[in-house]
């Protein structure tokens, strides 16, 4: 899956439950979106692997894509160190953001080992499957827009409720979407 449809899709799962505990903050999107994206350091040609190019090189030469990144045991000792050392939202929304990057990683054609290093067995749905998806694909893309429309809605019900401090959220994530959606016509697919 690509970053941008990573970052949408946990917003979308992700904004009510922060918009509920009055959490809805630049600084807990913030840990939201790094969640999304820190599981693909394991890549070095990934959104976030272009950004940390030794780090991500060098984790990459040791496990390989979808490797160590993409374990279950290294979400949770990591969201627990986390968590002991720094109690607050922007670490659970980096947790739920990284949990969420694994479970839409789920839904690809290649699947992930979730159970490394106690099992090596492939999770992954039959690739005939409706909601499997290819990187990159007109099913990702199609998807993708998807979770735009329902984050837009989304957004308006929240911006609505919470007044001025929302709507600068709302601008800089509708910023977000909208360039995305610029470099996705520019670059691919059309």
């Amino acid at each position: 899956m690509q970053y941008k449809t990573h970052l949408v899709t946990s917003l979308v799962i992700t904004a009510p439950l922060l918009y509920a505990n009055h959490e809805w903050t630049l600084v807990n999107i913030g840990g939201l979106a790094l969640g999304a994206l820190l599981p693909d350091i394991d890549e070095e040609s990934s959104y976030i692997g272009k950004r940390t190019f030794f780090i991500s090189r060098f984790i990459n030469k040791l496990f390989g894509h979808r490797g160590l990144t993409h374990w279950l045991i290294t979400w949770l000792i990591l969201s627990l160190i986390l968590f002991a050392l720094f109690h607050n939202w922007f670490v659970i929304a980096l947790s739920i953001g990284y949990l969420l990057h694994l479970c839409e990683d789920r839904f690809s054609v290649s699947g992930l080992h979730w159970l490394m290093p106690f099992s090596n067995k492939r999770f992954a749905f039959p690739s005939s499957s409706m909601v499997v998806y290819r990187t990159g694909s007109l099913k990702e893309l199609g998807f993708f827009f998807a979770m735009v429309v329902i984050l837009f809605t989304e957004m308006h019900y929240m911006n609505d409720q919470l007044g001025p401090t929302s709507s600068v959220i709302y601008r800089r994530v509708e910023y977000m979407i909208v360039h995305s959606l610029v470099e996705i016509f520019k670059f691919k697919h059309l």
